[in-house]
C-alpha cells in the first residue's frame, strides 16, 4: 500500500512487467512450437524476443532521464502492443517481417521493468528504499505468477494466437493507466530525478534499487 501511495504507476508497472516477462520466458517457446516452428525457429523466436532489450534498455532509460518517464513508458507500451499485433497477424509463418515484429515487441516489453523501477526511485526518500525494494520484488513476482496462468488459459481456449492477443491487451491496459496517471499528476522535475541505471527483471534483496542514489530527504 505504501509503495502504491508513493508511485501508483511504478507499482502497477513492476507487476505488469513481471506478468509480460514471465509470459514471454515460459510461454514463448510453447507459442512458437504450437505455431508449427521447428527447433531452429523456436530458438530464433526466443533469442530475438530477449536480446534486443540489452541494446534498447540504456538509450531508452537515458532518454527518460531528460523527459517525463511516463511519456516514454506510454510510448513503449503502445509500440509494443502495435508490434505484438503485427506478430499476431504474421505469426502463421517464420518470416522476416514476423521476426522483425518480435524484435520490437520483446525489446520494448522487457525494458519496461527498469524504467518503472527508475520511476519509483524518482519518488523515494533514502529511508524508504529498503522497504520499497522488497515490495518491488513481491509485486514483480506476483505478476510473474498471474500473467502466465491467465495467458496459458486463454491459449488453451483460443489456440497459440492468444499468446500475442493477450499480451497486446496487457500492454494497452498499462498504456491507458499510465496516460490516466500522467493526466492526474505533474511530472517529477528533472533536477529531482535519479539517474537511470539498467536493471534486470528483478531487484536483489539488498534494499538497493536501480539508481545509485535516491533524491535527498525532504526538509
Amino acid at each position: 500500500r505504501e509503495l502504491f501511495a508513493v508511485s501508483p504507476l511504478g507499482a502497477v508497472g513492476v507487476a505488469f512487467s513481471g506478468a509480460v516477462s514471465a509470459t514471454l520466458f515460459s510461454l514463448g517457446p510453447v507459442y512458437a512450437a504450437r505455431s508449427g516452428f521447428m527447433a531452429t525457429g523456436v530458438s530464433t523466436f526466443m533469442a530475438l524476443s530477449i536480446l534486443p532489450a540489452i541494446a534498447l534498455q540504456l538509450p531508452l532509460g537515458r532518454y527518460s532521464d531528460r523527459i517525463d518517464r511516463r511519456t516514454v513508458l506510454i510510448a513503449m507500451a503502445v509500440a509494443a502492443a502495435t508490434a505484438g499485433s503485427a506478430a499476431l497477424v504474421l505469426g502463421h509463418e517464420a518470416s522476416i517481417p514476423f521476426f522483425g515484429a518480435v524484435v520490437v515487441y520483446g525489446g520494448l516489453s522487457l525494458t519496461t521493468y527498469a524504467l518503472c523501477v527508475s520511476h519509483i526511485n524518482d519518488h523515494l526518500q533514502p529511508d524508504q528504499m529498503v522497504a520499497a525494494s522488497g515490495s518491488i520484488i513481491l509485486l514483480n513476482g506476483l505478476g510473474a505468477i498471474v500473467g502466465p496462468l491467465l495467458v496459458s488459459a486463454t491459449m488453451q481456449l483460443a489456440g497459440p494466437a492468444a499468446y500475442f492477443g493477450s499480451t497486446v491487451i496487457l500492454h494497452l491496459g498499462f498504456a491507458f493507466f499510465a496516460t490516466w496517471r500522467k493526466a492526474r499528476t505533474p511530472a517529477v522535475p528533472s533536477e529531482e530525478k535519479a539517474r537511470f541505471v539498467s536493471a534486470p527483471p528483478q531487484v536483489a534483496p539488498t534494499g538497493r534499487l536501480a539508481a545509485p542514489q535516491a533524491k535527498p530527504p525532504a526538509e
